[in-house]
């Protein structure tokens, strides 16, 4: 059985899924933002982000801007990315309403 993680069909693909990485970073800890994110895509565009020592890397290399973060990271992408085959459901693209406008 692969150790990989799986997701759901119904998943919207991988800039969401990345998305979903970076908050299991921050809830960890990690100071990571919007351009953190963006960058992280961009890092996984010159790699092969089906291996993943390829992909660990070059995450790491956006996300992990301390000796603590890089120690804590191995762990967190491993339980994200690598949860020994469980299907991951909770991914979904974040809607953001526009702010209602007063009248008056």
């Amino acid at each position: 059985m692969s150790k990989i993680t799986r997701f759901t069909g119904s998943d919207p693909g991988a800039a969401v899924r990345v998305s979903g990485f970076m908050a299991h970073l921050r809830a960890h800890g990690f100071h990571l933002g919007v351009a953190e994110t963006e960058t992280a895509l961009r890092a996984l565009s010159c790699v092969n982000p089906i291996i993943p020592s390829e992909a660990r890397l070059a995450l790491k290399s956006v996300c992990a801007g301390s000796v603590e973060d890089s120690a804590q990271f191995d762990m967190l992408f491993d339980s994200f990315w690598m949860a020994e085959g469980r299907m991951r459901h909770k991914l979904s693209l974040i809607h953001i309403s526009e702010p209602t406008r007063r009248r008056g």
